[in-house]
């Protein structure tokens, strides 16, 4: 009844619409114009406080995910050395995303890894740089050459860049790290299936 006084003949698309507007504050103007023009119309003053409202709370719950977020990954985060592809995007987008990126040439360390000297964190990091481009060919899946890699001893510092022989990598000025993307989230149906989701049907693990 209510749908069908707003002039929408589809009532699952109507109601798609409203719940748009309910999960996120945003949604189709049409919805709203219609409520405003009809019998079930508020004051402009109420409905701008709801929407104001609605976004605040929308917002604070998207602050408390990040911060979730960010704790979880500080608790689970691992230090690794990660690859840096030549190509900034993958030859074949949809293969590269069913196996996973290029998560699998990255290389795993020791935990404990960032206490270490310094002296024997790049002597340990240098030896798996050369083994892990040495296993690989010095290739990607997708995205070309390996040109280098970066060293993540730990969560909060930033990564250290190195060449292909594992040595610090001073060519290069970037004043910041932008993330590899070697992470995929496929979405199948309503279903996201994040990491390698079709490597671990194959059995393909990342190298440790």
């Amino acid at each position: 009844m209510f749908f069908a006084e707003l002039g929408f003949p589809n009532f699952s698309k109507a109601l798609r619409l409203l719940d748009c507007w309910l999960e996120s504050g945003t949604g189709n103007s049409t919805l709203l114009e219609r409520i405003q023009s009809s019998r079930f119309a508020i004051s402009e003053e109420r409905l701008t406080a709801a929407l104001a409202e609605t976004s605040a709370i929308l917002q604070e719950r998207l602050n408390k995910e990040t911060r979730q977020e960010e704790e979880y990954a500080g608790k689970s985060f691992r230090p690794y050395i990660e690859v840096i592809p030549e190509l900034s995007r993958p030859t074949q987008i949809t293969l590269y995303g069913l196996t996973g990126g290029n998560s699998r040439f990255n290389t795993r360390l020791p935990d404990d890894i960032s206490t270490w000297p310094l002296e024997s964190q790049l002597s340990h990091v240098k030896t798996k740089v050369v083994e892990n481009f040495a296993a690989h060919n010095g290739r990607t899946y997708f995205r070309g050459r390996i040109k280098g890699y970066f060293y993540h001893p730990s969560f909060d510092e930033p990564p250290v860049r190195l060449a292909i022989d594992g040595d610090i990598d001073t060519s290069h000025s970037e004043d910041s790290y932008a993330k590899n993307e070697t992470e995929v989230t496929l979405t199948l149906g309503r279903r996201k299936i994040s990491g390698n989701p079709l490597g671990a049907m194959l059995g393909i693990k990342n190298q440790d």
